[in-house]
């Protein structure tokens, strides 16, 4: 912890990373107006936020040497933010029912700006509280695109988050092996194309 000056005089204090201004020049008071206001919570959506497109059955692997394996979970696609859920608080019931939905849903028209019965905003909003998943601003993202492996569709995704870089490609599995560990066996052919769009239009900075 170390006091610092601004330029027009004003004690501040540097508590973690946190600059706390002590108005009046008392440390005390600074002290007290940080541990009360505390730093910023966890992730969480603007009140007018909808969501656009939800995705489940969605398998993320990481785009780097060596990476192995991935993580199941799905992509949802608000007004300002995309968010790739690998925890939730969904139950268990409602996401084998939908993954069988999506499925059908997908083999009849392949666009991915879908969206599902069950899951909305306030669900979303309990879920980008936990750390473990995904929550980008827009502006967060890099690059997105998409393109065609041999096996199916991918969205390719870069992204800074707290001044980390990370790089992943997302498809949505159709078939899933339970043993030894979940892991997808079979992909879908989608289409990614006005899922991309849709973000790509509404970036300050376009990728």
């Amino acid at each position: 912890m170390r006091d610092v000056r601004a330029s027009q005089g004003v004690p501040k204090v540097q508590l973690g990373g946190w600059q706390v201004c002590t108005s009046g020049g008392s440390y005390e008071r600074g002290l007290a107006l940080f541990l009360t206001s505390g730093p910023p919570g966890p992730a969480r959506m603007d009140g007018d936020e909808e969501i656009r497109a939800h995705l489940v059955s969605v398998w993320r692997e990481a785009r780097k040497l060596f990476a192995v394996g991935g993580r199941e979970g799905m992509l949802v696609l608000t007004d300002r933010h995309l968010s790739f859920v690998h925890k939730t608080e969904a139950k268990k019931r409602w996401w084998t029912s939908v993954v069988s939905r999506q499925t059908l849903k997908l083999l009849r028209s392949p666009g991915t700006m879908i969206l599902h019965d069950g899951y909305g905003e306030a669900d979303l909003g309990r879920d980008i509280k936990n750390p473990k998943n995904t929550h980008l601003a827009f502006d967060d993202i890099l690059e997105i695109g998409f393109g065609e492996k041999a096996w199916g569709s991918v969205l390719e995704l870069e992204y800074d988050k707290g001044g980390k870089r990370e790089k992943f490609q997302y498809s949505i599995a159709k078939d899933w092996v339970k043993y030894p560990a979940k892991e997808p066996t079979g992909f879908m052919r989608v289409d990614w194309e006005p899922f991309v769009a849709f973000v790509r239009e509404r970036q300050t900075v376009t990728t």
